[in-house]
C-alpha cells in the first residue's frame, strides 16, 4: 500500500485488532497513529524507501503493538519500520530470533521506546538502542547534516 500526501500526513490512523500480516505500508508523507494487535513479515515506512530516509524528515507519530491474545507466537515477527523520525513505539512480544535475518526499527530520531523491561527517550542518531538476537533498533547519523 503506498500513500501520498508528501507535505502532510499520509495516514492520520490505522487500529486493526488482530494481525498485520505481509503487508508494506509505505507513505511519502507522515504516518500518524497505528495500533495493531501483531505485526508478522510487515514493513512501515515512511518519506520514501526503507533504504532512503535520508533527505525525507518524515515520521511516525506512534505505533502500538498490543498483541494478540492467546496467541502461540509472538506479537512482532520479522517486520520493520523505517522512518526519519520514530515517536512513541510500544512494542508486545518481539520475537528477537529471525533464522539469521536482521529485522526491526531504524530512523534518525527516537522520541519514546518500550518494548518489555527495555524503554528509553529522546535518542538521537549512531546509536543502537536495543539489539537482541536478530531484532535491533539503530538510528543513523548521515553526515551531510540533512
Amino acid at each position: 500500500m503506498t500513500l501520498y500526501g508528501p507535505n502532510e500526513t499520509s495516514l492520520g490512523s490505522l487500529t486493526v485488532a488482530g494481525w498485520v500480516d505481509g503487508v508494506t505500508i509505505s507513505a511519502q508523507g507522515n504516518l500518524g497513529k497505528l495500533t495493531v494487535g501483531g505485526l508478522r513479515s510487515a514493513t512501515l515506512q515512511a518519506g520514501g524507501v526503507a533504504t532512503n530516509v535520508a533527505g525525507n524528515h518524515r515520521a511516525v507519530g506512534e505505533v502500538t503493538v498490543q498483541g494478540i491474545k492467546d496467541a502461540l507466537l509472538a506479537s512482532v515477527v520479522n517486520s520493520n519500520i523505517a522512518v526519519w523520525s520514530l515517536g512513541k513505539i510500544t512494542l508486545t512480544g518481539v520475537n528477537t530470533p529471525n533464522g539469521g535475518t536482521a529485522f526491526g526499527l531504524g530512523g534518525h530520531t527516537l522520541a519514546n521506546y518500550t518494548r518489555g523491561t527495555v524503554h528509553c527517550v529522546n535518542q538521537v542518531g549512531a546509536l543502537t538502542l536495543d539489539n537482541v538476537e536478530d531484532y535491533a533498533v539503530r538510528l543513523v547519523y548521515w553526515a551531510d547534516g540533512v
